[in-house]
């Protein structure tokens, strides 16, 4: 799923989507090896800039389930998600994870808490079924860190 902001452009790639265009632009080698290594922390990291650098666009955000990163031409991030093993619904999750990405990245944010921001803003959706305020969001993220 693409989406363009009018201050940025950003490529927004659910986990199997992203591995899908990076296979298309030969960059994904296709042994089980490989594909393990793309589901952690450094793997996600290199793909979102591999697929930056090859589609020269300002930023690329791969979100799988439980955790998402980003690269822009100033780096690359990653942030583990609040995995929700029985949420409530799970379908628009993914769109609320984008909406909360873009929102945090017209405000300035930095790529880091853009991300921290987006799987906030999924992460209370599929716990609740409801879209979230920025103040639930807020909430949210303080309940996160109370609870680790």
């Amino acid at each position: 799923m693409w989406w363009l902001c009018a201050l940025t452009v950003a490529a927004h790639l659910a986990g199997a989507q992203a591995r899908r265009d990076a296979k298309v632009a030969r960059m994904h080698a296709e042994d089980e090896a490989q594909r393990k290594r793309e589901a952690d922390e450094a793997g996600l990291r290199k793909a979102a800039e591999e697929i930056r650098e090859k589609l020269e666009i300002s930023c690329v955000v791969i979100h799988p389930v439980d955790s998402a990163a980003c690269a822009t031409k100033e780096g690359a991030w990653w942030v583990a998600g609040p995995y929700e093993e029985n949420p409530k619904i799970t379908t628009g999750a993914g769109d609320h994870f984008n909406a909360g990405f873009s929102l945090a990245r017209l405000g300035g944010l930095s790529p880091a808490a853009c991300l921290t921001f987006a799987t906030a803003t999924s992460g209370f959706y599929v716990r609740t079924a409801q879209s979230p305020s920025i103040g639930q969001i807020e909430n949210f993220l303080r309940q996160r860190e109370t609870d680790s």
